[in-house]
């Protein structure tokens, strides 16, 4: 998994600048989802919709400090293998955008 992050050049930033780390996410049939990288990054249900391309994640609070939240995150690309998906950050304003590789 790759991870590129976004940092406008007209505002003293690099462009699109790519960050290599370990984050998987399961995405069950019944609509329930998980994150984990070295920690537990959350989990909650999922709806995708395929006409915008756009998937919600509606994380739920847990016990290691994840908070109840909603993230819309865009599909650009979903094949049997590969899920590519973009997310702007409501914090910084920053896109970034996440490459998946199914492992079976």
């Amino acid at each position: 998994m790759n991870t590129a992050v976004y940092s406008d050049p007209a505002q003293g930033g690099y462009g699109w600048e790519i960050v290599t780390r370990h984050e998987f996410v399961t995405f069950n049939p019944n609509e329930q989802f998980i994150f984990f990288t070295d920690v537990p990054g959350g989990g909650g249900r999922y709806i995708y919709n395929g006409a915008s391309n756009n998937l919600l994640l509606n994380f739920e609070a847990d016990q290691y400090g994840n908070t109840a939240r909603s993230e819309v995150r865009n599909v650009e690309a979903m094949t049997e293998n590969k899920l590519i998906v973009s997310f702007v950050s409501p914090d910084n304003g920053m896109v970034y955008k996440t490459e998946y590789s199914r492992i079976n």
